[in-house]
């Protein structure tokens, strides 16, 4: 069996991942894990990572690369070249609320979107940048830190 050469890719309906080959056929990837139908085991979000291992289209706020193999060495240069040898500092970049304004998920670099006690367990455990606070009714969520500050709440990202 042929495998067809892809060189573009966006969303289908639902969760769908529909890929163009060389030759102008669409091909509808629908089952599987968003990062099976984005050759996208690393989970990598658009970027100058992507962009340079020849990312051909988004899906999910994630990274969609021709093939598994594309995919995984966009993985292996985003963990040599952004991160070498320290750990990884991960950071908040967006926020998704409900209709009240309440933080429900965390885009956290490196996770993707994270429900919020998720976030606040990576976050206690050392793996993300950001403080825990509590609201004024007592719940908590997480404040980034993008300039080792604790006044940062957020409100610019989501």
């Amino acid at each position: 069996m042929i495998v067809p050469k892809y060189i573009k890719a966006e969303p289908g309906p639902g969760k769908s991942v529909i890929y163009t080959d060389m030759d102008g056929k669409q091909w509808n990837f629908d089952k599987g894990t968003r990062t099976w139908r984005n050759n996208n085991p690393g989970n990598l979000v658009p970027g100058r990572v992507s962009r340079r291992n020849n990312t051909i289209g988004r899906a999910g706020g994630f990274a969609i690369f021709p093939d598994y193999d594309t995919g995984h060495a966009a993985l292996i240069d985003s963990l040599k070249n952004e991160h070498g040898n320290k750990d990884i500092d991960a950071q908040i970049k967006a926020v998704r609320k409900d209709k009240n304004g309440t933080i429900q998920a965390y885009l956290i670099e490196g996770y993707g979107w994270v429900p919020k006690s998720e976030g606040i367990s990576l976050a206690r455990a050392g793996k993300v940048d950001a403080v825990i606070a509590t609201s004024p009714r007592g719940n908590l969520f997480l404040r980034a830190r993008p300039n080792q500050t604790t006044t940062d709440n957020l409100e610019n990202k989501g």
